[in-house]
C-alpha cells in the first residue's frame, strides 16, 4: 500500500511535472512503481454534491471580507483620534515655526550688539 497514488477529482501539478501532463502516469519519474487507483463512484458523487464544501467556501470568503471591513473601521478610527489628540494638542506647522525662529536670532543679534553698546559705553564712562 506504500506505492499507491490516488489521483483526486481535481489534479494539481507541479511546475517540475506541468510537461509530463501529456505523458501516461507511470512515465512520470516521481510516480515510477506507483500503482494508480481512482476513487470510488461514491466517494466522486460526494464530492461532487457535497454542500459542505460550498458552505464552508462562502462562509471563509465571507469572513475575509469582514475582516477586511473591521481592519478599514479600525483605520478609520484610530486616524480620527489622531487627528483630534493633535488639534488638541495646540501643535504649530513648519512655517510658523521658523518665523519664530527666524524672529529668535534676531532678537539675539539685536541683543548682542546692544550689549556691545552698552560695553563701550561703561568703557567711556569709566575713562572720564
Amino acid at each position: 500500500m506504500a506505492n499507491v497514488a490516488f489521483l483526486p477529482y481535481f489534479t494539481f501539478v507541479t511546475p517540475a511535472y506541468a510537461g509530463a501532463c501529456a505523458k501516461p502516469f507511470a512515465q512520470i519519474p516521481a510516480c515510477a512503481g506507483m500503482t494508480v487507483r481512482q476513487p470510488q463512484a461514491r466517494n466522486l458523487a460526494m464530492m461532487k454534491d457535497s454542500k459542505l464544501f460550498d458552505d464552508l467556501s462562502k462562509m471563509a470568503s465571507s469572513a475575509a471580507g469582514s475582516v477586511m471591513d473591521m481592519k478599514r473601521e479600525v483605520e478609520a478610527m484610530v486616524q480620527a483620534k489622531i487627528d483630534a489628540w493633535i488639534a488638541r494638542s495646540q501643535l504649530v506647522t513648519r512655517e510658523e515655526f521658523e518665523v519664530v525662529r527666524d524672529m529668535a536670532q534676531k532678537a539675539r543679534s539685536e541683543n548682542e550688539a546692544l550689549k556691545a553698546e552698552i560695553a563701550a559705553l561703561k568703557a567711556k564712562n569709566t575713562g572720564l
